[in-house]
């Protein structure tokens, strides 16, 4: 019997599937969220290179509500294996704008009680609801006279002297 045989070095280059589920919303103040969820879902394992782009993102994934600004986008996320073969996929996220703060209180002489009608002009044009915690600096609040509100356009009851409202909105 004559037996012979050849050995052949034969590289296999593998496309890479991917998948990259559905994003949830961020916030507009968010300066580092994470995006990166996309993975490869080959049968063997693959090595290789990610990057993400899109309005505000970093290559590695991060996505910054302040610099993409509010709105819906769209993140592409394109993998390179060691062998040169490419896929790519994409979402959609929707960055929640950051509401604008602004109030107003009675600028003449208040009272002898020391009422005042904050009026609350926050606004957030997307559509989303708003939600509010005021804080009236006041070292002299009682129960019936809180120094704090959830409520749109509260109400308190000042001593004469300067205070440090804080009015936080949250969509």
């Amino acid at each position: 019997p004559i037996l012979d045989s050849i050995v052949i070095p034969v590289t296999v280059k593998v496309r890479p599937t991917l998948s990259y589920p559905a994003l949830g919303p961020i916030c507009q103040s968010d300066t580092a969220a994470n995006i990166a969820t996309a993975v490869t879902t080959n049968t063997f394992p693959l090595t290789g290179t990610g990057i993400y782009s899109g309005p505000g993102v970093s290559a590695s994934g991060a996505m910054n509500g302040q610099i993409s600004g509010s709105g819906t986008f769209t993140v592409k996320y394109i993998f390179t294996t060691t062998g040169g073969c490419t896929d790519s996929a994409s979402q959609t996220i929707q960055v929640r704008e950051k509401p604008a703060i602004s109030f107003g209180y009675p600028t003449v002489c208040l009272p002898a009680s020391g009422f005042v009608q904050f009026t609350n002009t926050t606004s957030v044009t997307d559509g989303q609801t708003i939600t509010y915690n005021w804080s009236f600096g006041d070292n002299n609040a009682t129960p019936a006279n809180p120094n704090t509100s959830t409520i749109d356009q509260p109400t308190h009851n000042f001593g004469e002297g300067t205070y440090n409202i804080r009015l936080t909105a949250t969509t």
